[in-house]
C-alpha cells in the first residue's frame, strides 16, 4: 500500500508543478521566448508556445495517472533539459530569472542554488516514479477527452500571446561588442557624448522581465563606471503611467515609434553598456546585480587590452 500511495504523491506533485509552469507562460509565450533567447539560446525561442503545450500535457496526464512509465522517462530528461539551459544562462550570461513560471512570478527572485535543488527534487520523483510503475493504468474515458480538448485550448491561447522575435542589426552580442555604437535617432544624438560612458536600456512596458530587471537598474545609475542610464522604449501611453508609478525610475526614458525602437534590439529587455562611443557589453533578457555587471566588464576589458 506505501509503494502506490507514494507513486502518486510523487506523480501529482510534479504534475502540478507542470500545470502551473505551463499555464502561467502561456499568459506570455512572447516572454517566455525572450528569456530562453536571453539564455544564448536563441534558436530554442521559436519552440516556446510547443514547450507551453508539453508541460500542461504532461502534466495532466502525471496528475491523472495515464502512461505513467513514459511520461516519467520523458518528464526526467525534459526537466533536466531546462536544468543545464539554466545553469548556461545563469554562468554564461549571468540571467538570475529561471522563468519557471512565466510573467507570474517574475519579480520575485528566486535564488538559483533554489531552482536547482527543486528541479532535482523533481527528477528524482520522476525517477522514483519509473521504477515503482509496475503495470499502466486504464484511463477513463472522460481524461483523454479532457487532454484533448486542453492542447487544443492551450495551442490556441499560446498562439495568441506568441510573436516570433525578429533579428535586426544589433542582435548577436559577439558580433556588437568592442564596435562602434549603433546610431541613436537624431533627436537623442545630443545626449550622449563620445567621451563619456552610459548605459542604455531597450525595454518594452508590457515586458514582466523588463519590469524584474528595475531595481538592478537603479544599481547601475550609481556604478563609478556609468555617467548616465537611458531607458528606449517603444511608445505606449496605455502602460507607462502604471510602470513610473510602480517605480518612479530617476533616468530618463525615451519613447520611440515602435520600428525604431525594435531596430535597436532584437528582445526586450536588452541592454548596451557604452564607453568612448563604443559598445563593451550586450545584454540580452534580465539585468544581473550590479556586482555581476562589473565583473563582467572587468573580464572584457582584460581579455581586449
Amino acid at each position: 500500500m506505501f509503494k502506490p500511495k507514494l507513486l502518486n504523491l510523487f506523480c501529482i506533485i510534479t504534475g502540478l508543478v507542470f500545470l502551473a509552469s505551463g499555464f502561467s507562460k502561456m499568459l506570455d509565450v512572447t516572454g517566455f521566448a525572450y528569456l530562453v533567447s536571453s539564455y544564448g539560446l536563441r534558436w530554442a525561442g521559436v519552440f516556446a508556445p510547443a514547450i507551453v503545450v508539453v508541460e500542461i500535457v504532461v502534466g495532466l496526464l502525471l496528475v491523472f495517472g495515464i502512461q505513467l512509465r513514459r511520461v516519467s522517462l520523458f518528464s526526467v530528461f525534459m526537466l533536466a533539459a531546462f536544468t543545464i539551459a539554466y545553469g548556461y544562462g545563469y554562468w554564461a550570461h549571468q540571467i538570475e530569472d529561471c522563468g519557471c513560471f512565466g510573467g507570474v512570478m517574475s519579480r520575485v527572485k528566486t535564488p538559483f542554488w533554489v531552482v536547482f535543488i527543486r528541479n532535482a527534487f523533481l527528477i528524482y520523483f520522476m525517477v522514483a516514479a519509473y521504477r515503482l510503475t509496475v503495470f499502466e493504468r486504464l484511463a477513463i474515458k472522460w481524461k483523454p477527452a479532457l487532454i484533448h480538448f486542453t492542447i487544443i485550448v492551450a495551442a490556441f491561447a499560446s498562439g495568441l500571446t506568441y510573436h516570433p522575435i525578429s533579428r535586426p542589426r544589433a542582435d548577436v552580442a559577439h558580433e556588437t561588442m568592442g564596435r562602434a555604437a549603433f546610431k541613436i535617432p537624431e533627436p537623442f544624438e545630443e545626449l550622449l557624448s563620445p567621451d563619456s560612458s552610459y548605459f542604455v536600456f531597450v525595454f518594452s512596458y508590457t515586458c514582466p522581465y523588463c519590469w524584474n530587471s528595475i531595481e538592478n537598474l537603479k544599481q547601475y545609475a550609481n556604478l563609478p563606471e556609468i555617467d548616465r542610464v537611458i531607458g528606449i522604449t517603444p511608445a505606449d501611453t496605455t502602460h507607462s503611467a502604471l510602470f513610473y508609478k510602480q517605480f518612479n525610475p530617476q533616468f530618463s526614458i525615451y519613447a520611440l515609434p515602435p520600428e525604431v525602437a525594435e531596430s535597436m534590439a532584437s528582445a526586450y529587455p536588452t541592454a548596451f553598456y557604452v564607453r568612448n562611443d563604443s559598445i563593451r557589453r550586450v545584454i540580452k533578457g534580465g539585468l544581473p546585480c550590479s556586482y555581476f555587471f562589473q565583473k563582467s566588464i572587468k573580464t572584457f576589458e582584460e581579455s581586449n587590452f
